[in-house]
């Protein structure tokens, strides 16, 4: 989704993008942020993603700069599939290396930006193949599930979080045991959709 921004003094070839609605707020409301804003989020974690081709509709020509974090599973994939995609050129932002408990930029309030912008990084090409080539092993493997292990993206079954589910499960208030799941889990941030799924399985 496309989003102009109405400010004077745009930067009319730069794009900033980001994973999850969330954070729209901070990103607009900033008055650092002086081009358009492009929201994309698509859940790569689950399923089938053999036959992935979902458009992203952004000129070739503009500076992609990017809002991800290496302790959020949804958004670092979607992170990948954007280095697989696009030919422009592309800067990031890890907002986990501004605060390792920070998972997305939609959970920081606007008047960070300006701290956050320090830690963006421009991709060198040979950076940017390397992450083009993680999604394309990612999606040969094409396994049930995909999550952070030790900070790198594997490919595994559902049975791989039995374990973790199993220590907060409650069948008597799945929704406090959902809870206990997504509090605890600092390493991917799996949104709740995905944990209600992971229990619904194991019945």
């Amino acid at each position: 989704m496309f989003t102009e921004k109405v400010i004077d003094n745009k930067n009319m070839n730069k794009l900033d993008v980001f994973f999850g609605y969330a954070a729209f707020t901070p990103l607009y409301k900033s008055n650092l942020i002086n081009n358009d804003l492009y929201a994309f989020y698509e859940d790569f974690t689950i399923g089938n993603i053999k036959d992935v081709d979902i458009p992203i509709n952004i000129d070739k020509d503009k500076t992609v700069r990017i809002w991800s974090s290496r302790n959020n599973t949804q958004e670092y994939l979607n992170f990948l599939y954007f280095c697989y995609k696009l030919p422009n050129r592309i800067s990031v932002i890890f907002v986990n290396e501004y605060d390792e408990y920070v998972y997305s930029a939609g959970a920081l309030n606007y008047k960070e930006i300006k701290e956050l912008l320090k830690y963006e990084h421009k991709l060198t090409n040979e950076e940017k193949d390397r992450y083009k080539n993680e999604w394309i092993k990612l999606v040969n493997e094409n396994s049930e599930i995909r999550l952070f292990e030790n900070g790198k993206i594997i490919s595994t079954n559902y049975d791989y979080l039995d374990k973790y589910i199993d220590k907060y499960y409650d069948e008597n208030n799945i929704r406090r045991t959902v809870t206990a799941l997504m509090g605890n889990d600092t390493e991917n941030n799996l949104s709740s959709d995905i944990y209600n799924f992971l229990i619904e399985r194991k019945k």
